[in-house]
């Protein structure tokens, strides 16, 4: 348990990202996404990535996306 005189740090500061898609119909049975993550590529707050204390998931795990940054991805969907 964390107390005043077992931790330096507390508590996280609340973190927000924002991901985007685009999407476009190219054909009829064809879809094209331009996937954006972590748009402003906004890091986790300090101390998030100091260590899991009683978490039972890695930092990097839970903050994946902040410690990678600003991620692209091009999606391409056919129906046949």
């Amino acid at each position: 348990m964390n107390s005043a005189t077992s931790s330096n740090y507390l508590s996280v500061h609340s973190w927000w990202q924002f991901n985007t898609t685009f999407a476009y119909d190219v054909l009829k049975n064809t879809t094209v996404r331009f996937i954006a993550n972590n748009v402003f590529d906004r890091e986790p707050p300090f101390p998030a990535l100091a260590g899991t204390q009683g978490n039972f998931a890695a930092a990097t795990e839970q903050y994946f996306s902040g410690i990678i940054g600003r991620t692209y991805l091009l999606n391409v969907e056919a129906k046949f």
